[in-house]
Protein backbone atom coordinates (compact mmCIF):
# COMPACT_ATOMS: atom_id res chain seq x y z
CA UNK A 1 0.00 0.00 0.00
CA UNK A 2 0.81 3.34 -1.06
CA UNK A 3 -0.07 6.38 0.98
CA UNK A 4 -0.28 9.87 -0.37
CA UNK A 5 -0.79 12.97 1.90
CA UNK A 6 -2.26 15.70 -0.06
CA UNK A 7 -4.58 18.72 0.57
CA UNK A 8 -5.42 19.43 -3.32
CA UNK A 9 -8.05 17.18 -4.25
CA UNK A 10 -6.44 14.06 -6.73
CA UNK A 11 -7.67 14.75 -10.67
CA UNK A 12 -6.15 11.94 -12.34
CA UNK A 13 -6.35 8.38 -12.06
CA UNK A 14 -4.01 5.88 -13.19
CA UNK A 15 -4.72 2.65 -14.46
CA UNK A 16 -4.19 -0.24 -12.03
CA UNK A 17 -4.56 2.35 -9.06
CA UNK A 18 -7.43 2.56 -6.59
CA UNK A 19 -7.36 5.78 -4.86
CA UNK A 20 -9.72 6.41 -2.06
CA UNK A 21 -9.65 9.52 0.20
CA UNK A 22 -10.57 9.67 4.27
CA UNK A 23 -12.68 12.58 5.74
CA UNK A 24 -9.31 13.20 7.07
CA UNK A 25 -8.16 14.13 3.94
CA UNK A 26 -5.65 11.35 3.71
CA UNK A 27 -5.35 9.65 0.22
CA UNK A 28 -4.82 5.82 0.02
CA UNK A 29 -3.20 4.10 -3.43
CA UNK A 30 -3.72 0.77 -3.51
CA UNK A 31 -1.78 -1.02 -7.12
CA UNK A 32 -4.22 -3.41 -8.29
CA UNK A 33 -3.26 -6.68 -9.31
CA UNK A 34 -5.25 -6.85 -12.06
CA UNK A 35 -4.71 -4.18 -14.64
CA UNK A 36 -7.71 -4.37 -16.15
CA UNK A 37 -10.56 -4.05 -13.24
CA UNK A 38 -13.90 -5.46 -13.45
CA UNK A 39 -16.90 -3.20 -13.09
CA UNK A 40 -18.76 -3.45 -10.16
CA UNK A 41 -21.52 -6.01 -10.48
CA UNK A 42 -24.84 -5.05 -8.80
CA UNK A 43 -25.10 -5.14 -5.72
CA UNK A 44 -27.20 -8.39 -5.61
CA UNK A 45 -26.61 -10.11 -9.09
CA UNK A 46 -29.58 -10.90 -10.34
CA UNK A 47 -29.92 -14.49 -11.51
CA UNK A 48 -32.67 -13.80 -13.95
CA UNK A 49 -32.83 -12.51 -17.38
CA UNK A 50 -34.96 -9.84 -16.92
CA UNK A 51 -32.88 -8.66 -13.81
CA UNK A 52 -29.88 -9.02 -15.49
CA UNK A 53 -31.05 -6.91 -18.61
CA UNK A 54 -32.23 -3.92 -16.14
CA UNK A 55 -28.49 -4.37 -14.64
CA UNK A 56 -27.13 -3.79 -17.81
CA UNK A 57 -29.10 -1.09 -18.75
CA UNK A 58 -28.51 1.04 -15.65
CA UNK A 59 -24.78 0.86 -16.87
CA UNK A 60 -25.67 3.25 -20.06
CA UNK A 61 -23.13 5.61 -20.64
CA UNK A 62 -20.47 3.73 -18.95
CA UNK A 63 -17.72 1.62 -19.97
CA UNK A 64 -17.49 -2.47 -18.83
CA UNK A 65 -14.14 -3.91 -18.86
CA UNK A 66 -11.88 -2.52 -21.90
CA UNK A 67 -14.46 -0.89 -24.05
CA UNK A 68 -14.80 -3.30 -26.41
CA UNK A 69 -18.22 -5.03 -27.10
CA UNK A 70 -16.65 -8.43 -26.23
CA UNK A 71 -16.33 -6.68 -22.96
CA UNK A 72 -20.07 -5.79 -22.67
CA UNK A 73 -21.72 -9.61 -23.32
CA UNK A 74 -19.24 -10.67 -20.36
CA UNK A 75 -20.03 -8.21 -17.76
CA UNK A 76 -23.74 -9.37 -19.02
CA UNK A 77 -23.08 -13.37 -18.97
CA UNK A 78 -21.92 -12.79 -15.35
CA UNK A 79 -24.62 -10.97 -14.31
CA UNK A 80 -26.46 -14.63 -15.04
CA UNK A 81 -23.79 -16.63 -13.89
CA UNK A 82 -22.28 -17.78 -17.16
CA UNK A 83 -18.47 -18.44 -17.88
CA UNK A 84 -15.65 -16.47 -17.25
CA UNK A 85 -14.83 -14.44 -20.51
CA UNK A 86 -12.63 -12.20 -19.83
CA UNK A 87 -8.97 -13.31 -19.60
CA UNK A 88 -10.01 -16.35 -21.07
CA UNK A 89 -8.01 -15.59 -24.63
CA UNK A 90 -10.56 -15.64 -26.83
CA UNK A 91 -11.63 -12.45 -28.26
CA UNK A 92 -13.61 -12.59 -31.19
CA UNK A 93 -16.97 -11.62 -30.61
CA UNK A 94 -18.44 -13.55 -34.09
CA UNK A 95 -17.49 -16.78 -31.92
CA UNK A 96 -18.61 -16.08 -28.16
CA UNK A 97 -21.14 -18.96 -28.65
CA UNK A 98 -18.67 -21.20 -29.74
CA UNK A 99 -15.63 -20.58 -27.65
CA UNK A 100 -17.27 -21.41 -24.23
CA UNK A 101 -19.34 -24.52 -22.64
CA UNK A 102 -22.45 -22.44 -22.32
CA UNK A 103 -24.81 -25.89 -21.67
CA UNK A 104 -22.95 -26.26 -18.26
CA UNK A 105 -23.28 -22.66 -16.89
CA UNK A 106 -27.23 -23.32 -17.70
CA UNK A 107 -27.56 -21.34 -21.42
CA UNK A 108 -28.57 -22.30 -24.64
CA UNK A 109 -26.35 -21.43 -28.11
CA UNK A 110 -28.42 -21.31 -31.50
CA UNK A 111 -26.27 -20.78 -34.34
CA UNK A 112 -27.60 -18.89 -37.50
CA UNK A 113 -30.85 -18.22 -36.02
CA UNK A 114 -34.30 -17.18 -37.57
CA UNK A 115 -35.87 -14.12 -36.26
CA UNK A 116 -38.07 -15.99 -34.29
CA UNK A 117 -35.43 -17.64 -32.51
CA UNK A 118 -34.25 -14.22 -30.52
CA UNK A 119 -35.02 -12.85 -27.52
CA UNK A 120 -35.23 -9.92 -25.08
CA UNK A 121 -32.04 -10.59 -22.87
CA UNK A 122 -30.48 -12.99 -25.40
CA UNK A 123 -26.40 -12.23 -26.42
CA UNK A 124 -26.11 -11.48 -29.77
CA UNK A 125 -23.32 -12.27 -31.78
CA UNK A 126 -23.01 -10.97 -35.23
CA UNK A 127 -20.41 -12.16 -37.58
CA UNK A 128 -17.70 -10.42 -39.24
CA UNK A 129 -17.86 -8.49 -42.79
CA UNK A 130 -20.82 -7.21 -42.14
CA UNK A 131 -22.61 -2.95 -41.98
CA UNK A 132 -22.41 -3.97 -38.19
CA UNK A 133 -19.33 -5.39 -37.97
CA UNK A 134 -16.54 -4.43 -40.72
CA UNK A 135 -13.72 -5.90 -38.92
CA UNK A 136 -12.59 -9.26 -38.43
CA UNK A 137 -13.61 -9.92 -34.85
CA UNK A 138 -17.32 -9.64 -35.63
CA UNK A 139 -19.45 -7.69 -33.03
CA UNK A 140 -21.70 -8.68 -30.10
CA UNK A 141 -24.56 -7.37 -27.67
CA UNK A 142 -27.93 -8.26 -25.80
CA UNK A 143 -31.36 -7.66 -27.59
CA UNK A 144 -33.72 -5.87 -25.28
CA UNK A 145 -36.49 -6.10 -27.72
CA UNK A 146 -37.32 -7.29 -31.01
CA UNK A 147 -40.59 -7.61 -33.10
CA UNK A 148 -41.95 -10.42 -35.93
CA UNK A 149 -40.06 -8.11 -38.39
CA UNK A 150 -36.54 -8.31 -37.03
CA UNK A 151 -36.97 -5.10 -35.85
CA UNK A 152 -34.24 -4.79 -32.75
CA UNK A 153 -33.26 -2.98 -29.79
CA UNK A 154 -29.64 -3.94 -28.36
CA UNK A 155 -27.59 -2.98 -25.68
CA UNK A 156 -24.12 -2.43 -27.53
CA UNK A 157 -20.20 -1.28 -26.55
CA UNK A 158 -17.87 0.03 -29.01
CA UNK A 159 -20.43 0.70 -31.65
CA UNK A 160 -20.99 4.04 -33.01
CA UNK A 161 -21.59 5.74 -29.68
CA UNK A 162 -18.77 5.03 -28.52
CA UNK A 163 -16.44 2.52 -26.01
CA UNK A 164 -19.41 2.82 -23.45
CA UNK A 165 -22.64 0.98 -23.34
CA UNK A 166 -25.47 2.97 -25.47
CA UNK A 167 -28.69 1.48 -26.79
CA UNK A 168 -29.04 1.00 -30.67
CA UNK A 169 -31.81 0.17 -33.08
CA UNK A 170 -30.67 -3.14 -35.30
CA UNK A 171 -32.43 -4.58 -38.19
CA UNK A 172 -32.31 -8.80 -38.33
CA UNK A 173 -31.11 -8.44 -41.89
CA UNK A 174 -28.22 -5.74 -42.06
CA UNK A 175 -25.43 -8.34 -41.12
CA UNK A 176 -25.41 -11.89 -40.80
CA UNK A 177 -26.12 -13.32 -36.93
CA UNK A 178 -23.78 -16.21 -36.25
CA UNK A 179 -25.10 -17.15 -32.82
CA UNK A 180 -27.20 -15.92 -29.86
CA UNK A 181 -26.83 -17.33 -26.55
CA UNK A 182 -30.21 -17.84 -24.55
CA UNK A 183 -30.48 -18.14 -20.58
CA UNK A 184 -32.45 -21.22 -19.79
Amino acid sequence: MLKLWSNRLLTTLLVGISVTMSGSGMIRADVMDNTTAAPAMTQSTPTDTNGALAALAAQQGKTLYNGQCYGLSAWYAQQLGGPQMMGSGHEFAKDIGSDYDWASHGFTVINNPTVDQIHPGDIICWDAGGAISPGIYGHTGVVESIDKDGNMTTLEQNAEQGQVVAQYHRAFNVTPIKSVIHKN
